[in-house]
This record gives C-alpha cells, structure tokens and sequence, in this order.
C-alpha cells in the first residue's frame, strides 16, 4: 500500500545560485534572508528568486524553457522546478524515515499537485522535473500521481467536521452560543442558543457539540464563560482574528461523533470549489456522484493568473507612481536583495489587512531604498512621498511608508474583482443550477478581505464555506487523492483533441475516469522502426481541419515499432524527446503490421499504450507535449 507523506507548507524564500550552475536549493527563513544576502555584495553573485507563476500560460513550452529570476539573470525552468522538488523530496524522506525507518523508498507514492487549469505541456512538464529530482522514473510512472489541486481540497473540505468550517462573522457586538450542527453555518439565521441552557447540557454531558462565538471588542464578557470551557471534556480555538473567535467544545459523550459536513450532502449535490494561490484562481464544479462519495466534474476547469500576487503588482505599480517606473526597475535589477527583503515586508503587512480595521498600515523601506534613491534621484524619499500629494501615503520618522487602510484596501480590489467575475461566470452558466455551496479554499483565502468580497457578492445565491486551515486543504486533501484517485469518476475535457480528421474528444465533453479510445495505425512503409503521429487541439468542438482557426498542434504521439516490450500494464504518462518529423527506417520485417494505439482520457493526464494487433505483443508508446 502507497505510503503518503504530508508536510506543513515551509514559509520563506526561493534561491538559486545563478553562478554554480544550480548546485543549491535553499529555503530561507525571512529573519535570515538579509544576513544571507549581505556577504554577497555584487548582484550578480546572489542567489536570485524566481518568477515561475507565469510558466504554465507559455504556448510553448519545451525542456529548455527558460525563466528569469530578480535580476533579470536566464534559468532553465526544468532545473529550478527539479532542484525545489528534490528539496522537498530530501525533507520528506528525513520525516518519513525517523517515523518508519524500515520503509523502503520504492513503498512511496509520491502526489504532486498542479492547478486545475495547467494543460498537458505543463502537466508533463512538472512529471519531468519530478523525474530529474528523482521522484518516479519514466519506468516507474505509477509513483509519481498529479492531484489537482481543487479537487484534492474538494475531497478535503467533504471529510471534514461541521463545527470546523468557518462561518459568516457574527452580528455585532454579541457573545453567541450555538450547536454546531446547524447546517447553513450563517450565524446570522442560526438560531441563538441560551447560555445557561448550554452550560447545563455541557455540564451534564450530553451529546452533542457547541460553540462559543465571540466578536471582538466584547464590552462585558459573560461571567460563565470560563465556567462553560472549563465543564467541557474538549475545547479548542478553532478561529481568531480582529474581528471574532470561535471556541468549540465537546462533551465525554460527544467527542469523535461531530457530524462531517459530507453527512449533509445527497447524492446530486453540486458545489462549486474556488482554489486562491499565490498565482492563480481555480475554478470548478463537483456534483456528487453516488452513496460512495464520488465525485464527477460538471463544467471544466477555469481561472486565471489572479493569485495574491496580484496584490504585489498593484503595490508595485503603487511604488512606481511615487518614485517612478525607470528607479523601481534599477532598483529591483542593482539592489535585488533590498527589494526582496521589501517585498517581503509588504508580504507580512497584507497577511494582516483587514476590512474591519481603520488603521494604517506600515511598511518599512530598506536602507539601500532610502540610499540609492537619494544617490539616484538627488533628493530624499520623504520629499518623492510629498510630490506624490496623496493622504493616503505618508512618510514616518522610523523609515516607514505609511499606507491608509483604504489604499491597502483598493491594491485588493483588482484581483478581488476578477476572482468575483470569475465565479459569478460560471454560476450564470447554463447548465450549473442548483449549486448550494461555495469552497473557498488556497493561500490566498487565508485574506480577510478576499473572505468578505466573496461572502458579500455571493452569499445569496451559494453558501460560502471557508474551511479551518484554509491554506492546508490541498496538500491534506492530495494525500487523501493520493490514497484515493477514483474518487474523481468524471471530469471535463478542455480542449478538442484529435489527429488529421479524426476526434478523440471534444472541448467540454463529459468523460469518465479510465474512458479509452481505439485508434488503429498501419506504418506508412515496411521495415519502419518509429512511427509519429502528430496530435492537434483546439478550445471549439467545431473544428474539422487541421488548417482551421484555432487548432494547434499539442503533441506527438510515439510507437517505438522496433523492439516489442512485455505486457506490463503501465500506461505511458511522459514521452520521449522527438525533434524531428522523420520515420526511421530498419529492416524488421516484409509484412506491414497494423498497430492498436490506447489512449486514456479523463484523469489528470493523458495516457496511452500501443498493441501489435497480429502478435499480440505490446508497443512502447509515448505522448509527448513538450516537444510540439
């Protein structure tokens, strides 16, 4: 049985080493990122971060695709994405082998999660870099399992229990005192339960679950609360920012029979599940399938690069009409490590906007800002701020650029704004009626603003539902997948997908997990060694020819005629490197053969397996979308 490892997300910053040929990975606490970078003065010799969130959008993306870091210096892609896999390898195999030190490596099954949206280049992108940090090898595929990531947060958020899923802020000024079972989890039409009558049950141990939910500021807390945690068998703070705090208890009779929000939902339940990163926004729709908790997909996969990011972009720009575009440029290229260590102030300080708090916001500039645009400019930040004329941005004393709390709320409001009209497109869909519940799940839903843009627009048409440890609910619910994989029985396909004349399946098309098709080839000529067949795609499902708008080539599919290979039942996920539209030529045989080629749709990527239909001996196939 595949063992699953699951390792808390590791906070801090990305380097290479642009000038040891990616010899090191290193993650860097944020308290240690300055001190690193301060013995390396010339900025070509640090280690530089690296933009990577853009990589799956490329139309054409290859093994040698390069990225940029920081300061503008080239990285192999598949080197940087191998080096972070093969450090998170390292790590979780220092975990599982003091945990069990008699496991074997080849006993691991090893989830990688992608978003949703990502295509098969990039699917097969990361399947490589995975290959290269030595998770899985292109003999062992079945090791190396890609999750989606809305998908494992949807199989996450179902398993979890009522009285862990984040409700609606409380009205205010209120101590509230409630059961845990209420099912729409909105405080503001639950039902009031009354304190005494609480305490008494909780006192007497009955069974069931309660919660204590208090706003903040509370101007006179009752008296029994203290009274009230300390009579229950469990309690814990499940919840707690500047606005409210969520305590649940249990009793001796009531413990390990909290009600799973799964036990609420009938079979034909659908619900929609919105997956905030740090890059991109996620978008799908689950129904469940049958009594055994399945799940099929009934719309494909959507979003877009509206991550949290997008609020350091707005905050870049923000920067760039203080103190102009040109000196952020040279900044970032001359002074990278200044900008790092700026950005990743401006890291902590969104963590903590609220849309319930007034005050502002500060954001200490570095040293090397505050220098280099006295050195650049010949005049002072403070004096750059007071040109600038806005209230909203003021300059301190202490070296800090002080932000007014409606100027760190409108840097929100663009990719707020596109998230919202994301949603809302898919819920006018036609075709998604009857959608109860909202998953807002992701790094990015942790934001207390992203939390009530939502809530505010859609509450009314879906219950939004944001579970405890939002930003954890991919990576549990990849190990769930891991365990697990034909819990999903049916996605969507997003693309048309065909040879010359012939579709395989259609954009939009309803297909079951482990759904084939059969497609039967005869090589072009006697003796041939290597077959390759050229794969075309294309959002429409419309399309007829291969010269139509919108159709694209995607992939090369491979028969290796030459040396037959035992029945293994492996189904080929990577292929091999093919930079030519040739056919090898050899002596093999008289007879032409008549090729079966076996192509599975409808898991997370794309599979195929080949047959030699007279001798019944299997072909070596391969798919390959990185060599388009």
């Amino acid at each position: 049985m595949p063992v699953m490892v699951m390792t808390l997300s590791l906070r801090g910053r990305k380097a290479v080493d642009v000038d040891k040929n990616f010899d090191r990975f290193v993650l860097l606490p944020e308290d240690s990122w300055t001190n690193t970078l301060s013995g390396r003065s010339p900025a070509r010799r640090w280690p530089g971060t690296v933009e990577v969130t853009g990589l799956a959008r490329r139309k054409n993306l290859t093994r040698d695709t390069e990225i940029r870091a920081v300061n503008g210096r080239p990285l192999k892609a598949l080197a940087v994405f191998s080096m972070a896999l093969r450090y998170f390898r390292d790590q979780a195999l220092r975990e599982v082998r003091e945990a069990a030190p008699g496991l074997a490596f080849e006993d691991i099954r090893w989830v990688i999660t992608v978003p949703a949206i990502w295509r098969q280049p990039a699917k097969q992108f990361i399947r490589a870099a995975a290959y290269k940090a030595g998770i899985g090898s292109s003999e062992t595929p079945e090791r190396v399992v890609i999750a989606l990531e809305p998908e494992a947060a949807s199989i996450y958020c179902r398993k979890l229990k009522v009285h862990q899923l984040m409700p609606d802020a409380p009205p205010s000024n209120k101590i509230f005192f409630l059961r845990n079972h209420i099912p729409d989890l909105n405080l503001h039409a639950a039902v009031e339960e009354q304190q005494d009558d609480i305490y008494t049950e909780v006192a007497s141990g009955q069974e069931d679950f309660y919660s204590v939910i208090c706003e903040h500021p509370v101007a006179t807390p009752a008296a029994s609360v203290p009274a009230l945690l300390s009579a229950a068998m469990y309690s814990t703070t499940l919840h707690s920012n500047n606005q409210y705090s969520i305590s649940t208890l249990a009793t001796a009779a009531s413990r390990g029979r909290a009600v799973r929000f799964e036990d609420w939902l009938a079979q034909g339940t659908r619900y929609i599940v919105v997956d905030c990163g740090g890059g991109t926004v996620d978008i799908t729709v689950h129904e469940l399938h049958d009594s055994l908790g399945t799940l099929k997909e009934i719309h494909k996969a959507t979003g877009g690069p509206h991550g949290s990011v997008g609020v350091d972009l707005e905050f870049e720009r923000l920067l760039c009409d203080i103190f102009g575009a040109d000196f952020i440029g040279q900044y970032k290229l001359k002074r990278s490590s200044g900008w790092v260590n700026l950005m990743v102030g401006f890291e902590a300080r969104k963590r903590s906007v609220s849309p319930y708090k007034e005050t502002p916001l500060n954001i200490s500039l570095p040293f090397s800002f505050i220098d280099y645009h006295k050195k650049v400019k010949g005049s002072s930040v403070e004096s750059a701020i007071k040109k600038f004329g806005s209230k909203e941005v003021k300059w301190s004393p202490q070296g800090m650029l002080r932000l007014d709390s409606r100027l760190m709320l409108a840097l929100f409001r663009p990719t707020c704004e596109a998230i919202r009209e994301h949603i809302a497109a898919v819920l006018d869909h036609r075709g998604l009626q009857d959608i109860r519940y909202l998953f807002l799940v992701g790094g990015f839903a942790e934001s207390q603003v992203l939390h009530k843009a939502i809530r505010d627009e859609f509450n009314s048409k879906v219950k939004v539902i944001i579970p405890q440890g939002v930003s954890m609910a991919i990576l549990r619910g990849a190990v769930l997948y891991g365990l697990d994989p034909q819990v999903i029985r049916q996605r969507r396909s997003r693309m048309t997908c065909a040879d010359v004349f012939d579709k395989f399946v259609l954009a939009d098309q309803s297909v079951n997990v482990g759904s084939q098709v059969r497609r039967s080839y005869t090589p072009a000529a006697r003796g041939q060694s290597v077959s390759i067949i050229h794969i075309y795609c294309s959002d429409r499902d419309d399309v007829g020819f291969i010269t139509d708008p919108g159709v694209q080539k995607c992939a090369t599919l491979v028969l290796d005629l030459a040396q037959p290979q035992p029945q293994s039942g492996v189904l080929a996920t990577t292929g091999i490197p093919t930079d030519h539209d040739t056919v090898k030529d050899c002596s093999v045989g008289d007879d032409r053969r008549e090729i079966e080629a076996l192509m599975t749709f409808g898991e997370t990527e794309i599979k195929v397996s080949a047959l030699d239909v007279g001798s019944g001996v299997c072909v070596k196939a391969d798919v390959d979308f990185l060599s388009v």
